[in-house]
């Protein structure tokens, strides 16, 4: 007897399964961002845009620990179209 598939239930498994991947991606870019910022603390670097050498700023460091690029730099950088930029 041949399996009776229903096209939801794999529907719903493949979106689940798009959902993990794209948490779990986050995830590593949140990991990869706040491992960087580490380095920049340990080197002195840290709230030092990385682009332009200002000041990232105080407020902006408390929102996102892990910015690496001044407002301003960080607008240009995601119209850029830089993948993953957020």
């Amino acid at each position: 007897m041949a399996e009776v598939t229903d096209t939801k239930d794999c529907a719903e498994r493949e979106q689940r399964s798009q959902t993990v991947a794209a948490a779990a991606k986050r995830l590593a870019a949140e990991i990869a961002a706040t491992l960087a910022a580490l380095d920049r603390l340990e080197d002195g670097r840290y709230g030092v845009c990385v682009d332009c050498g200002g000041d990232v700023g105080h407020a902006r460091l408390l929102a996102q620990p892990a910015a690496a690029r001044c407002l301003s730099c960080q607008i240009s950088y995601e119209r850029a179209g830089v993948p993953g930029a957020s």
